[in-house]
């Protein structure tokens, strides 16, 4: 709903951009939140995330009920909101990966992208329609309350979790935080596997999520004429192929080697979106879009669960860390996307990013080949 707010106040791709780009500024937090997730307990970090969701979406509903909401406060609360969000998938992959056996790993977390993907399916569909027939603040409200009961269930995770208390640390919180960022990043490097999974994230991140992730608006807005209801649509058929290939993983990684099929995957989903991009018309883009959310379901899932299985215990809050830094990709690519589609246009901005990720996810699949061939030689 802000994005399409945005981009119908401002009629800018660059607003735009930059709006979809303030949503992620917190990934540099990241590793500092797996931190203190770790010495406080990730439950006490996550509900209090969940809190400040609550409360800053509170503040959004009570500007469209006083009819104060406009572009400028609608970005200072998004960007706050930024510096939390990117921090979420640190806490719930640990608060996951805590509570499960390590055998049911792959499963559940793909319960866990199929809450996701299901939840986005709903509200796409739900929320386009609501504010068509009730309006922004009404439909809000629901957003809201919808913040209040995952705020409520964060409470109930029962699950006690290993923990430290920060006061009986040598080091101060920050300094504790960039070393155990430092000490994770050598980890990291001295793997294969977990580099290769890192760079990957981070190009897709870069290249083909903002297409979809903050750029959808303008193409349905502005490349194909549709309104909020037909982007509300478009949305829903992400989610729904995201929501499809989450169902379908638990089967495929019972048959099929993970990283070649996230490998697989990374390859068709640019290719995907080179055709979505260069449709005449948005006859086939709902077909597209969900082909499109099949495939990162079964590229993002594979990635999730390969680096969890690769890292040993005490080391998965700093991976989990880093792994969201790789999030900072979309804000990058946004900023660089805006600028580049007032100049050239969407199609060209588009099918080159989708080169790029093609290119890019070659050299990073041989990068991994290399390295699988001298740990087995």
């Amino acid at each position: 709903m802000l994005s399409w707010f945005i981009l119908t106040e401002t009629h800018s791709v660059l607003w735009l951009s930059l709006y979809g780009s303030l949503q992620f500024m917190g990934t540099l937090l990241a590793p500092f939140f797996g931190i203190v997730g770790h010495h406080l307990g990730n439950k006490k970090v996550y509900s209090l995330m969940r809190l400040a969701y609550f409360s800053l979406a509170v503040s959004i509903g009570v500007l469209i009920v006083l009819g104060q909401l406009h572009p400028l406060p609608v970005f200072v609360i998004s960007f706050l909101m930024g510096l939390i969000r990117p921090s979420d998938q640190v806490l719930r992959h640990t608060l996951l990966v805590e509570s499960i056996d390590p055998k049911q790993l792959s499963s559940a977390a793909s319960l866990s992208r199929t809450t996701q993907d299901s939840a986005r399916l709903m509200g796409a569909l739900t929320g386009a329609g609501l504010v068509v027939y009730w309006g922004m603040g009404f439909t809000y409200i629901g957003v809201i309350a919808l913040y209040a009961v995952s705020w409520i269930w964060s409470l109930k995770i029962a699950r006690p979790v290993t923990q430290r208390n920060l006061k009986d640390a040598t080091l101060s919180v920050p300094a504790l935080a960039l070393r155990d960022l430092k000490e994770g990043v050598n980890y990291v490097r001295s793997s294969p596997v977990l580099s290769s999974g890192m760079w990957l994230a981070f190009w897709l991140n870069l290249t083909v999520f903002p297409l979809t992730n903050g750029l959808l608006p303008y193409v349905a807005k502005e490349v194909y004429h549709l309104n909020q209801t037909g982007l509300g649509y478009w949305v829903a058929c992400v989610a729904g192929g995201a929501l499809i290939g989450s169902l379908s993983f638990g089967p495929l990684s019972q048959r099929l080697p993970l990283v070649p099929l996230m490998f697989c995957s990374s390859a068709l989903w640019p290719l995907a979106l080179i055709v979505f991009v260069n449709l005449p018309g948005p006859e086939w883009a709902s077909v597209l879009l969900v082909i499109t959310g099949y495939v990162q379901s079964q590229c993002m899932i594979p990635l999730t669960v390969t680096l969890l299985s690769h890292t040993a215990p005490q080391h998965r809050g700093q991976v989990m860390g880093l792994r969201i830094l790789m999030i900072y990709g979309i804000p990058i690519g946004l900023m660089i996307a805006g600028p580049l589609i007032t100049q050239f246009g969407f199609p060209f901005t588009a099918t080159l990013y989708c080169m790029l990720a093609l290119i890019g996810n070659g050299s990073i699949a041989w990068h991994w080949y290399r390295g699988w061939r001298r740990s087995k030689s």
